[in-house]
């Protein structure tokens, strides 16, 4: 009987032992699926999200519209979600392409590309610094009551290469601005460049430096066509600048390219 129950008890453990095993083994395997399969969610999702902007780009003069608006005015019949958490994000118009904070940085690797620091829809101010004005958020818009002036900062992390694009739309006022390569003293006083609508000037596109605050001459400029739709028209601008290169492109164009050495 003794022995019986000593065989009884080592088939216990032999048991338990490939029971461990086999977990040991299938758990990963079981959870790497399941991250596959929300990898595929998500992309299918980003598909549904660029094939409705796309339609609806085609049938508003290329507009953009946020998720919320696409939903809403039935281009998706639900928003497009990532079940990892991830946000999912507009990052380009040309190519159209939303991407996602979780699994285009993670396995399965994305397709290699910039990496993305700052990205905003405009349904809140994360990450956003007030400096002068009154800003606000609005149906994926970001907007500025105060009819002078204003001054919003983004802080990323200490970069030299890289690329600024914004959808701009002037409703009134004396013109916009991007800084680039800009930063902040203890006062809020911007150094860096300015990329500027200045209808001053005649109507053209500038860059300027800006040291404490304060802006130089132009250093850069591109003159806009006679009948160029100004207000109530929306531009997609873009800043690219590397080593001493900077590049200005207005809807998807490339209007002037400088070297700068400060």
């Amino acid at each position: 009987m003794k022995n019986r129950q000593a065989f009884v008890l080592i088939e216990l453990m032999m048991v338990t032992m490939i029971i461990s095993a086999l977990a040991v083994y299938v758990i990963p395997k079981y959870g790497i699926q399941i991250d596959k399969a929300k990898y595929n969610q998500c992309l299918f999702s980003r598909k549904s999200a660029e094939r409705a902007q796309q339609v609806y780009m085609f049938e508003h003069e290329n507009s953009v519209a946020p998720l919320s608006q696409l939903y809403s005015a039935g281009y998706l019949n639900k928003i497009p979600k990532c079940l990892s958490g991830g946000e999912i994000i507009l990052v380009s118009t040309s190519p159209l392409k939303y991407a996602c904070s979780v699994h285009d940085a993670a396995l399965p690797p994305a397709p290699a590309g910039p990496s993305v620091f700052f990205l905003s829809d405009f349904n809140n101010m994360d990450g956003m610094k007030i400096i002068q004005g009154k800003w606000y958020v609005k149906d994926g818009f970001l907007y500025n009551k105060d009819r002078y002036a204003g001054q919003i900062f983004v802080s990323t992390s200490p970069l030299s290469d890289y690329s600024v694009k914004v959808n701009a739309n002037l409703f009134s006022g004396n013109g916009y601005g991007i800084y680039y390569r800009a930063s902040l003293d203890s006062s809020n006083r911007i150094s860096g460049y300015c990329f500027q609508y200045d209808p001053g000037l005649g109507n053209k596109l500038v860059v300027r430096k800006v040291m404490n605050g304060a802006e130089s001459a132009p250093i850069a400029s591109y003159n806009m066509p006679k009948d160029f739709p100004v207000y109530n028209a929306q531009h997609q601008i873009e800043i690219k600048t590397y080593g001493k290169i900077t590049e200005a492109y207005l809807d998807g164009k490339k209007i002037f390219e400088f070297q700068d050495s400060s």
